[in-house]
């Protein structure tokens, strides 16, 4: 079997078993823990030892132990699986709303008002979404979109609220915001 082949045969369920077995000390402990059956648990630890080609686990009547290799494999296993933990945590919590990029635009002119205690608030509520702004004033934003419409009128048609990127990573509209917004009007 390749290098290639190898890796592609590691399956992430079986790194946790792997990790709680070595947690536990012990394979009937890390099933219980895991709410397998020990003979799933065995098993599935030992494809992933002959998928990468090393044991992982010495085995004995008082348990399991893991080999010099197997410590550092399991210890870098470990922080795979951390990662991967976040990483299904972050897509998850941008997914819903709650953490990504907000970047309003917004009329100097038309920013007098709650829109700073909005945000501020929004911000409060909020605490994994990076908030930026886009400022500018009504004539130079106008006169530039419309330079830019003209420019490219056949390819692109914008109206003049699209010299301001507004970028929405979440499905939420923080109060105040306008009928005007991408996103208002959604739940």
């Amino acid at each position: 079997m390749t290098l290639h082949g190898r890796m592609s045969a590691i399956d992430l369920q079986h790194l946790r078993y792997a990790v709680a077995a070595r947690d536990q000390g012990s394979l009937r402990r890390a099933a219980e823990s895991l709410l397998v059956q020990q003979s799933t648990l065995s098993r599935c630890i030992r494809q992933l030892e002959h998928s990468i080609g090393m044991t992982i686990f010495e085995r004995s009547s008082g348990g399991v132990r893991a080999t010099d290799a197997g410590r550092d494999f399991l210890h870098l296993a470990r922080s795979i699986l951390e990662q991967v933990d976040s990483l299904v945590t972050t897509a998850h919590r941008t997914g819903r709303g709650e953490a990504g990029r907000l970047t309003i635009g917004f009329y100097t002119s038309l920013a007098a008002g709650n829109l700073r205690a909005t945000l501020v608030d929004y911000a409060r509520r909020f605490p994994e979404i990076e908030l930026g702004m886009i400022e500018g004033s009504r004539a130079p934003s106008w006169h530039r979109s419309a330079r830019r419409r003209n420019r490219h009128r056949h390819r692109d048609r914008r109206n003049a609220a699209s010299a301001y990127q507004v970028n929405v990573a979440l499905e939420r509209t923080p109060s105040g915001c306008t009928a005007g917004w991408p996103s208002a009007g959604r739940p």
